[in-house]
């Protein structure tokens, strides 16, 4: 077997397995910066998607129970309606590939980071949105800046897998292990 295929089967166990330990630590506090950054992606793409179609971004409201909001004028709902899963899913993928591909995940770490505290000051408005898109930007331009290159990669690929199939986790949640509606 050569190197290229060789490597190729390691990332695909390591993805599978950041996908198992995502599923099997959901429900923990672990989980819980990323689920919450995810919230945050998820509120940020219905507020894209309405800016996008013609419509604006007023606020979005995160809360520590993993809900949030995002507040809109304008646009085409048919739009910004799917957006929020659609979108998680996208910048996941984003995240991934830019891990997987590039040598520049310090790079994008303090991008995310940046973009997250700019985000926040912009258009969040809940105290805990407030303090945990500052705290998380300023902790991820942190890793990206002190932290090394591999660290930053594994991370990177764990937000990206979390983002990109939070839609599967939580409509699995939604209508399958819910017991109330």
């Amino acid at each position: 077997m050569d190197t290229e295929k060789k490597q190729s089967i390691r990332t695909t166990l390591l993805l599978v397995g950041i996908f198992l330990a995502a599923m099997f630590l959901w429900n923990t506090f672990l989980m819980f910066p990323i689920k919450a950054f995810v919230v945050f992606l998820h509120e940020l793409s219905h507020g894209l998607a309405a800016v996008l179609t013609g419509g604006r971004m007023l606020r979005i409201e995160l809360s520590p129970q993993m809900g949030g909001t995002c507040f809109t004028q304008g646009g085409w709902r048919m739009v910004i309606l799917p957006a929020g899963y659609l979108g998680s899913m996208l910048f996941g993928g984003i995240i991934l590939i830019g891990a997987s591909r590039t040598k520049l995940d310090k790079i994008i770490s303090m991008v995310i980071g940046v973009v997250t505290i700019l985000i926040t000051i912009l258009f969040v408005r809940t105290p805990f949105g407030i303090v945990f898109g500052l705290v998380f930007g300023v902790a991820m331009f942190i890793i990206g800046f002190f932290v090394a290159e591999r660290i930053n990669d594994f991370i990177l690929r764990f937000i990206g897998i979390t983002s990109s199939l939070y839609a599967v986790i939580d409509i699995k949640d939604d209508l399958i292990t819910r017991t109330v509606p």
